[in-house]
């Protein structure tokens, strides 16, 4: 079935039309009230990028210890997994 000119709807009973005011707004962060700070220190941000890069050079130094120095893991001998300790 297909609509005559200016005509739509499933029987063809709707006027074609459209609809030029925007009834439902995009909402946005300030609409619930929070306002982030205009102003973020640089000394801030500096100073986490360094927290970050101190925390990752840590993680990579102690794996790399731990891999020089022979590290293995202690046995287990709780019984759990087949430990196969005293208490199991």
């Amino acid at each position: 079935c297909e609509c005559a000119e200016g005509w739509t709807g499933p029987h063809c009973l709707v006027p074609a039309g459209y609809d030029d005011v925007v009834w439902d707004e995009p909402d946005t962060i300030a609409d619930v009230g929070f306002h982030p700070p205009a102003y973020f220190p640089a000394t801030l941000v500096a100073g986490f990028a360094a927290l970050f890069v101190v925390l990752v050079v840590g993680m990579i130094m102690k794996g790399r210890s731990d891999r020089v120095e022979g590290y293995s893991p202690v046995p287990n001998v709780s019984g759990v997994n087949g430990g196969g300790g005293q208490f199991a």
